[in-house]
């Protein structure tokens, strides 16, 4: 009976970590295209109000971000800090 308890033990353990190294991923693509979105807008590619709503079109972006947060993200990015590096090199 032990044994089996440590076992399911075990396996939750790995479930929880997989799923915490998963969000970690999903948080990190969510934060690439973030970024690629300002560097389209800083090479004046696109406009920052449809990165924003392109932005807004991806499940895993809005999983973290809400609209008033990508404003602020894109306010600070382009007229706050316009000569930074990308957010995902910091």
């Amino acid at each position: 009976m032990m044994n089996q308890s440590l076992k399911i033990w075990k396996t939750i353990r790995i479930e929880n970590q997989s799923m915490i190294n998963m969000k970690n991923m999903s948080y990190d693509e969510a934060e690439r295209a973030l970024d690629l979105a300002i560097e389209e807008c800083r090479n004046d590619n696109i406009t920052e109000n449809k990165a924003i709503e392109i932005l807004l079109e991806n499940e895993t972006v809005t999983t973290y971000f809400t609209k008033d947060e990508l404003q602020d993200i894109f306010n600070f990015e382009l007229r706050h800090n316009p000569f930074a590096k990308s957010l995902t090199e910091h």
